[in-house]
């Protein structure tokens, strides 16, 4: 149930920096292996940056990044109920680390245990937390409550109109019923986070799926002689509602196509007819 990658968000997620721990003579230091894990997963090497973080977690159990970092990959790379335990094993040590119930509670929602996760964003709302609402307005969407979905999705734009992860939120419940509003807080999404690759490519999907276009097809019609000829027509094809001008539009060159493949093949079966005419008169 995990959602698609973005791939930028991860990284950022990784760049706090990690304490130097003394080592053995010729071992890399934590804060090498951190970077390395940085490098890793701005490559899109996933299982090779969450070895690096395994390595890192054996050297400093008691390393917070460590720990976390760890459990992040184990989520992102579909072991979710790994990462459900490693986030439990950190906060039944470090109860009060809201960062990690924040990560639990997505877990949990990936892991289709909404209602744990409902009752965990609920906790950390009363505590203030801001994640809290996104998540929850997530949990409202996944339940299929697109109309109260777009409620809170609203609530957090209008506290917070530079959130882009509220905008790729609003465009997921908008996108079935009113796509061109989806498109347009995709593309608010974009402008705020030029590097957010999900949410480019969701637009470029959405503008696909909106745009008009012809189709020919192939429709069958007979002559004045009463002879069975087929001619070529048109059809307009609309992956989602258009209305007003656009359509008029389409829908007029739609004809003329038509019109224009029709006149032509009806005057090469006329000139046909008539040249088998002369034969049979000859």
């Amino acid at each position: 149930m995990a959602p698609k990658l973005h791939w930028a968000v991860l990284a950022l997620l990784f760049t706090a920096p990690v304490a130097a721990a003394q080592q053995q003579q010729g071992a890399p230091r934590d804060s090498d292996l951190m970077s390395r894990a940085r490098a890793l997963i701005e490559k899109e090497r996933l299982k090779a940056a969450l070895a690096t973080f395994d390595s890192l977690f054996r050297s400093e159990p008691g390393s917070r990044d460590a720990a976390l970092g760890r459990a992040k990959l184990l989520a992102w790379t579909g072991r979710v109920a790994e990462a459900i335990r490693a986030y439990e094993a950190w906060l039944k040590a470090h109860p009060q680390d809201t960062e990690a119930m924040e990560l639990l509670a997505l877990a949990l929602s990936w892991a289709g245990r909404l209602d744990d996760a409902e009752r965990l964003y609920k906790v950390l709302a009363a505590a203030g937390s801001s994640e809290a609402a996104r998540g929850l307005a997530r949990l409202t969407a996944w339940r299929g409550d697109l109309v109260e979905g777009e409620r809170l999705w609203r609530a957090i734009l209008a506290k917070h109109p530079s959130d882009a992860d509220a905008w790729m939120g609003l465009a997921q419940v908008l996108r079935r019923t009113r796509p061109r509003e989806a498109r347009a807080a995709l593309a608010r999404a974009v402008q705020l986070d030029g590097r957010n690759r999900e949410a480019a490519e969701q637009l470029r999907w959405v503008d696909a799926s909106l745009a008009p276009h012809v189709d020919p097809v192939v429709a069958s019609m007979t002559d004045s002689d009463g002879n069975r000829v087929m001619t070529m027509g048109a059809t307009v094809a609309l992956a989602t509602p258009w209305h007003g001008e656009l359509s008029a539009h389409a829908q007029r060159r739609a004809a003329a196509i038509g019109a224009s493949r029709g006149s032509s093949l009806s005057a090469a079966v006329a000139a046909s007819t008539k040249q088998r005419r002369r034969a049979n008169a000859g």
